[in-house]
């Protein structure tokens, strides 16, 4: 009867630190998303990617040509752009749906529905002729983010 006893409680304790353990690590992956959405919306917002809209900003609603070295920086900042895009809906797609999910959906929605707007302009002022940007996959990002966050 004392052994039966032992085996009962062992299996209580046992399922107990089992729940805890599940606890803990839903809790940690919480936190783990949180970090993910907020380190995101800063790789979005700062440094070469914030240099990499600004000055696409610029090239999209000027009326003057672009060409030579500022053309070839306005490329760089296109793909730039559209790779951090990429890099958000990765992240986006990890994380399960839930408060971190939605943390980042709000946090990067306005950015991503403008410049799903907008990259096609930026395009066609980059291109001397149409076709010319193979941005295929690049772009891929963007636009299944943008259908994501609408």
């Amino acid at each position: 009867m004392v052994t039966e006893l032992a085996a009962v409680a062992s299996v209580a304790v046992s399922l107990v630190a089992l729940g805890v353990s599940l606890n803990v690590q839903r809790e940690q992956r919480r936190c783990q998303d949180f970090e993910l959405a907020r380190s995101l919306h800063h790789d979005l917002t700062t440094g070469e990617v914030a240099q990499a809209r600004d000055l696409l900003g610029t090239l999209v609603r000027s009326k003057e040509p672009i060409g030579g070295a500022a053309k070839h920086e306005a490329l760089q900042a296109y793909f730039t752009l559209l790779w951090c895009f990429e890099r958000i809906h990765v992240g986006h797609q990890t994380m399960g749906p839930g408060r971190p999910q939605r943390f980042l959906a709000e946090a990067v929605r306005w950015h991503v529905l403008e410049w799903d707007r907008e990259i096609g302009a930026a395009k066609r002022k980059l291109e001397d002729r149409p076709g010319e940007i193979d941005d295929l996959h690049s772009r891929d990002g963007l636009a299944k983010l943008g259908e994501a966050l609408r």
